[in-house]
């Protein structure tokens, strides 16, 4: 059971739809499509496409499929089905976050991991992605070890706003 001061359905201001700084439709610092220093397709340096060091294609340290130190199929600490400690459904008080999509339904949670990176897993503790720091307080969403589906920025409450490589708005985090 999620904590009500971590749940959005209980505390307001948590949820975008009703605390419009930390909607991206209504605060253009933290949206990508208004502020490009702070968009991936606009600034090569938060961008795996133009920098190498964080895309684990080009750097094996961030690529779960090389270090095991990043894979939960091998650590079992960061791996919710193994380690009660990370699971919200064992330990609600978890050191990830609770992601939510835009309309509020629960998308899952994420574990921190070693070299600043997080796991992405989804209700049932089914690994989705991982998160890799870009270096500009936030972090790029890959699925399958180096496929870049989208970023994670900061939205200025302590949480972050999740979007897909087009810039559109997705998930949120409590």
């Amino acid at each position: 059971m999620i904590p009500a001061h971590r749940n959005p359905a209980f505390r307001g201001s948590l949820n975008p739809k009703f605390n419009g700084s930390i909607n991206p439709k209504f605060n253009g610092s933290i949206n990508p499509l208004f502020n490009g220093s702070v968009n991936p397709r606009f600034n090569g340096a938060i961008s795996p496409a133009f920098n190498g060091s964080i895309n684990p294609s080009f750097n094996g340290t961030m690529n779960f499929r090389v270090n095991g130190v990043l894979n939960p199929a091998i650590n079992g600490t960061i791996n919710p089905r193994i380690n009660g400690t990370v699971n919200p459904s064992i330990n609600p008080n978890i050191t990830g976050s609770y992601v939510w999509s835009v309309n509020g339904v629960s998308a899952g949670f994420t574990v921190p991991a070693a070299s600043e990176c997080s796991l992405h897993y989804n209700e049932d503790g089914e690994f989705v992605a991982i998160l890799i720091p870009n270096g500009a307080s936030g972090w790029n969403i890959f699925a399958d070890a180096t496929e870049w589906i989208g970023y994670v920025l900061p939205n200025g409450a302590d949480q972050y706003n999740w979007f897909n490589t087009e810039g559109e708005w997705t998930h949120f985090t409590t």
